[in-house]
C-alpha cells in the first residue's frame, strides 16, 4: 500500500478525530473508578472497539453522502474515485462486524452497548440527516454511548458517568448546530456561546459534587478558558471561510473537555489524564494534513 493510500484512507476514516477516542474510554473509566481499579488490559480492548465503531462511522457517512459528495464535493476520497465505493462498504462492515464479535467476548454488557451503538451511527448516518435536530441528537448520543461503553468494560453505569456522558453528548450537540452551515453563515449568538455554556454548568456541578481538588478546580478554569477562546470569536464579523477551521478547533476542544471532566471524577488518576493530552498535539498536527469533517 502506497502512502497515496494510506492518506486516502486516513482522510475517510477522518485519522485526527481518531485521537478524541481515547478518552472517552478513560474518562467513562475515571467516572465508575469509586467502584474498581482502572484495568489497561480491559482499556485497550475497548479502545480498539471504540476505534472500530467510530471508523466504521465515519467511512458510512460518507457512503451515505456520496451522490451528494459526487456533485458538491467532488474532491472527497469517493466521488473522486481515489477508494471505491465497494471497498468502503467492505471496510465499514468489517469495522462493524469485528467490534461487535469482540465485545461478545468480552461481556454481555459490552455486546448490547455496542449494538446499540451501531445503530445509533447508523440513525445519524442515514435517516436522521434529513432532520438536522434529530441528527445532532444522534451525534451527541454516538459520543455519550462511547463513555458508556468505557464504564461498562470494567464496571457498571452509575450517575457520575451518565453526568459525564450527558455533558459531552450535550457539547457535541451544540458543536453540530453550530457546524451545520459552516460553508454559509453562523446561527444566532447564542447557540454559538452554547458549547461553553454546557462546559460551565457541568463542570461547575462536578466540582461541588465531588471531593474538593485543587487539580479538579484547575481543570475546570483551564477547559473554561480553552473554550471562552473558541466561541469568543464566533460572531457575524468572522469570515465565512474561517467557520470550518473553529468547529475543527471545537472538536479538538474535546481532549481538554475529556481531560477536565476525567480529573474532576478521579484526580487520583491525573498521571492518565495528563498521557491524554498528549493526544491533542498530535490531532491538531494531523488536523493540517487530514481534514476533521
Amino acid at each position: 500500500m502506497n502512502k497515496n493510500r494510506i492518506k486516502d484512507w486516513a482522510e475517510l476514516v477522518r485519522l485526527p478525530n481518531l485521537f478524541t477516542v481515547p478518552g472517552d474510554i478513560l474518562l467513562g473509566m475515571c467516572a465508575v473508578s469509586s467502584f474498581t481499579q482502572l484495568n489497561l488490559t480491559s482499556y485497550l480492548y475497548a479502545l480498539f472497539i471504540s476505534l472500530l465503531l467510530y471508523s466504521g462511522g465515519m467511512i458510512l457517512n460518507d457512503i451515505m453522502d456520496y451522490k451528494e459528495d459526487k456533485e458538491a464535493r467532488p474532491q472527497r476520497v469517493l466521488p473522486s474515485g481515489r477508494i471505491s465505493l465497494k471497498w468502503a462498504k467492505a471496510a465499514t462492515v468489517s469495522c462493524f462486524s469485528t467490534a461487535i464479535i469482540l465485545s461478545h467476548f468480552h461481556s454481555q454488557k459490552l455486546f448490547i452497548i455496542s449494538l446499540v451503538l451501531v445503530l445509533v451511527i447508523y440513525l445519524y448516518d442515514g435517516p436522521s440527516r434529513k432532520i438536522p435536530q434529530m441528527g445532532f441528537v444522534t451525534m451527541g448520543m454516538c459520543r455519550s454511548l462511547n463513555i458508556l461503553l468505557g464504564a461498562l468494560a470494567i464496571s457498571d453505569i452509575n450517575f457520575v458517568v451518565i453526568l459525564v456522558a450527558f455533558c459531552e453528548g450535550a457539547y457535541i450537540y451544540a458543536v453540530c448546530i453550530i457546524a451545520h452551515n459552516e460553508t454559509k453563515c453562523l446561527p444566532k449568538n447564542i447557540w454559538c456561546k452554547l458549547p461553553l455554556i454546557i462546559i460551565l454548568i457541568s463542570v461547575s456541578y462536578l466540582v461541588f459534587y465531588s471531593d474538593f481538588s485543587w487539580l479538579s478546580i484547575s481543570a475546570a478554569l483551564f477547559i473554561l478558558w480553552s473554550t471562552f477562546n473558541i466561541v469568543k470569536d464566533l460572531n457575524d464579523l468572522l469570515p465565512v471561510s474561517k467557520i470550518p477551521m473553529y468547529i475543527g478547533k471545537l472538536i479538538r476542544n474535546l481532549i481538554p473537555l475529556q481531560f477536565c471532566l476525567a480529573l474532576c471524577v478521579a484526580p487520583k488518576y491525573w498521571y492518565l489524564c495528563l498521557v491524554l493530552m498528549l493526544c491533542l498535539p498530535l490531532c491538531a498536527k494531523l488536523a493540517k494534513k487530514v481534514t476533521m469533517s
